[in-house]
């Protein structure tokens, strides 16, 4: 055997060969951004929980358990298909492809019957619903949203949304009165003027505050349902309506919905019928 042979294979028992070099180059390389991407997810500890997995992997080749460790070894996929759907990113992706869904045909306030008894429901779980509903003047000035969404409401997609670790109870979950789901976990974008707040209503919550604010800025209708007392409270044209059940909280948002399409109207023709007689003066003359 050469020389360079004998030294080659001395070698080789004391230290790693190229090919293992690679090998643990691109393994680190994968755990390193893997574990980063884990990291960027602010609401479940899934990084520490990797680490863990991790740990039992080495602990146990360390004290070899050669069945544990194959079982381990075997299951590993799986483990990391269940840390990218439980990611927060991941999450948010499923819930945009919701906007994809063609859902029946609802008739016109069969969806909010739907959204008060889903409200219901998230309240017998001891979640607060806070909603807005904008109506003919657009909130998207007032408003964001670090989800948006437009997919038309229906029961289960409501639940599941409800139900997900990714709904924040404080924020607000936005719809529109036709129906229409445009982004959960959405926030005030514009400052309070509290100026425009009496004595009685500076002793409110902050939300309720800003919920009577801008209720009379524009003709959207706010509602928020208590987990203690499964009572509604309603914001709407600047007024708040406390303790009210379901079916009159129904009712309430229905009337407001319908006296704001008509005097949308009502402004419409009179607009109309303001420029019919400005075109006549202007022919005449």
């Amino acid at each position: 055997m050469p020389w360079y042979s004998e030294i080659y294979s001395l070698l080789a028992q004391h230290f790693f060969g190229w090919r293992d070099v690679v090998e643990i180059a691109l393994c680190s390389m994968l755990i390193y951004y893997f574990s980063i991407w884990l990291k960027r997810d602010k609401q479940k500890h899934l990084l520490l929980q990797f680490y863990g997995y991790c740990a039992i992997v080495l602990g146990a080749y360390w004290a070899q358990l050669p069945t544990v460790s194959f079982l381990l070894f075997v299951t590993s996929p799986i483990a990391i298909m269940l840390f990218i759907l439980m990611h927060q990113e991941t999450l948010q992706k499923n819930f945009v492809m919701l906007r994809n869904i063609m859902p029946a045909t609802a008739g016109k306030t069969d969806w909010l019957e739907t959204l008060i008894r889903t409200a219901l429901v998230a309240a017998n779980n001891n979640k607060s619903v806070h909603c807005v509903i904008e109506h003919t003047e657009s909130l998207s000035t007032y408003l964001t949203t670090p989800l948006p969404l437009h997919t038309q409401i229906q029961k289960n997609i409501l639940a599941m949304i409800l139900e997900s670790e990714t709904f924040e109870t404080d924020n607000l979950l936005w719809l529109n009165s036709k129906g229409f789901l445009l982004g959960m976990n959405a926030r005030w974008n514009a400052e309070l003027d509290d100026t425009w707040l009496d004595n009685g209503a500076k002793k409110l919550a902050t939300w309720e505050q800003n919920a009577l604010f801008f209720t009379a800025q524009s003709d959207a209708i706010i509602f928020n349902v208590n987990p203690q007392t499964r009572l509604f409270s309603i914001f709407a044209q600047g007024k708040i309506f406390n303790n009210i059940n379901a079916p009159m909280a129904l009712k309430t948002i229905e009337k407001y919905i319908s006296i704001s399409s008509k005097d949308k109207k009502q402004k419409e023709i009179k607009h109309e019928a303001q420029f019919k007689n400005k075109s006549t003066s202007e022919h005449t003359t």
